[in-house]
């Protein structure tokens, strides 16, 4: 599996945790699932808009996960996407 983060302007952040994602966030949400992926909060009992706008997306292959995120780097209120690096032995 491969991880994907994306952070999210806090508004449409808060708006997706509690389960209304404004337009914005929903066409951020609709993209994620277009690509197989679901939204999940990395910290989902903080309230600290430090916090709120981090999310995880788990991708099966690491080639879909760089397209979903070559499209959310064009959404305004995507603030970054990125794949988590591979753990490494020192």
């Amino acid at each position: 599996m491969t991880q994907v983060i994306v952070h999210i302007r806090v508004p449409d952040a808060l708006a997706v945790r509690a389960g209304q994602p404004s337009a914005s966030a929903a066409q951020i949400i609709a993209l994620v699932r277009e690509f197989g992926g679901q939204l999940t909060p990395m910290h989902p009992d903080a309230m600290d808009h430090l916090l709120v706008p981090y999310f995880s997306v788990e991708m099966r292959d690491r080639g879909t996960a760089t397209n979903m995120i070559a499209e959310l780097l064009r959404h305004p209120a995507v603030e970054a996407a990125y794949l988590v690096p591979s753990p490494e032995l020192p």
